[in-house]
């Protein structure tokens, strides 16, 4: 049975009595959905339930007596461990010698004592962050089909009419001379000069004809210039790069794209990134991420890692919050979140989730929850003993549907 997450929302405003209002923002709709969907998937692994298993072959990194293998990136509880002849490894107890065919985990490594060879482990992988779209704005800018939009992570400006509007709030940021033109984040140019939202000149000379094509863009305020579609500078910290793209993850490195291939200061990366169709640059706590050329990457501690590791640690990886400028007589920006698709074997896992989310948002009102908290005890009871049963259902392996 095929669910969207907005779906599953709108069932919970509904048993929430906050249909049709905007008391929850769509941030805590999905903060509290996660909550919700990690609480339901724990419920599966501590009833045993193997929808989410997966299996895979290990292999030691040393020799017989101690042996050491990596833990999958994507592991996020271990459902059994068995060795070559097939036979159960269990954990191995503090109090336990070190010859005693048991295993424990240290780091991020799996240490096996008194027995060797290829291991076979069951574990529970990393549950997806989910995300619904936010609402689609209308806003009052006055629009022409020449005007020129630029997009960050909060907010989208669009330049038209002799200014520089916000085009989520409608307030004019900026004023433009008659040759001015908006470009990158909060940047301006006139008089072939480089300027911030607050006409404070950068002393960048910008110049746009048929043999030189510039493209500024900021971030955490240094001034990337891209020369002659193929060289990447920062104002003050000048770092050449010979690219096609490229793009700052912080003040001394740049991500760049040249012939299908990626590199940070110059240097190439062995990456086999996977192809997300959008841009993107967001931070997360001390992590920072970028999606170039259709591709999402992670520098961290000095090292670039592609979407497969940063999807294993269960980061949330956001398209745009909100998505291009649309002009069809009406200036729209729409939501760049995706709508998750769930394939659930039956209704009571929405039943579950949905009654789960109902109470969160009944809490976040301050309103009476026992009557929700009841209707969710009744249909989790009711889900819990649907798993030990046969009720003529194909158990489906991937739960995201996609």
């Amino acid at each position: 049975m095929k669910a969207k997450a907005s779906e599953i929302v709108k069932r919970a405003l509904n048993l929430a009595d906050l249909a049709n209002t905007d008391f929850i923002s769509n941030d805590e709709q999905i903060e509290y959905l996660n909550d919700s969907w990690k609480e339901f998937y724990q419920l599966l692994i501590n009833k045993g339930d193997k929808q989410f298993v997966k299996e895979v072959e290990l292999y030691p990194t040393n020799g017989f007596g101690v042996a050491e293998y990596p833990m999958p990136s994507d592991l996020y509880q271990i459902q059994s461990i068995r060795n070559n002849n097939g036979q159960i490894v269990t954990r191995r107890a503090e109090s336990e010698n070190l010859t005693s065919g048991k295993y424990e985990i240290i780091n991020d490594t799996i240490r096996l004592y008194g027995v060797g060879g290829n291991i076979v482990m069951t574990y529970y992988t990393v549950p997806e962050f989910i995300t619904i779209p936010d609402k689609t704005i209308l806003s009052d800018v006055p629009y022409s089909e020449v005007a020129s939009v630029t997009s960050n992570i909060s907010n989208s400006f669009v330049n038209t009419n002799g200014a520089v509007y916000n085009i989520l709030t409608s307030e004019k940021v900026a004023d433009l001379e008659e040759d001015g033109a908006l470009v990158g984040n909060r940047l301006i140019v006139k008089d072939s000069k480089l300027y911030d939202f607050d006409n404070n000149d950068l002393n960048i000379d910008y110049t746009d004809t048929d043999n030189e094509s510039y493209l500024i863009d900021s971030h955490n305020c240094k001034y990337l210039k891209v020369a002659d579609t193929d060289t990447f500078k920062f104002i003050n910290n000048i770092v050449d790069s010979d690219a096609d793209r490229g793009i700052i993850f912080s003040d001394e490195n740049i991500l760049a794209l040249k012939d299908n291939h990626f590199y940070i200061n110059g240097n190439e990366l062995p990456l086999t990134p996977k192809d997300l169709s959008t841009q993107y640059l967001k931070s997360f706590g001390d992590h920072e991420f970028a999606i170039l050329g259709g591709y999402v990457f992670e520098y961290y501690n000095g090292n670039v890692q592609g979407y497969e590791e940063i999807k294993s640690k269960g980061i949330p990886l956001f398209t745009s919050k909100y998505g291009p400028v649309i002009y069809d007589g009406d200036v729209k920006v729409e939501s760049g979140l995706p709508d998750t698709e769930f394939n659930f074997p039956n209704e009571l896992y929405i039943q579950v989730l949905a009654a789960s989310l109902a109470v969160k948002y009944a809490m976040k009102q301050n309103a009476d929850v026992n009557g929700l908290n009841n209707l969710y005890e009744n249909y989790k009871s009711n889900f819990l003993n649907s798993l030990s049963q046969d009720v003529g259902f194909t158990r489906i392996t991937n739960v995201y549907g996609v």
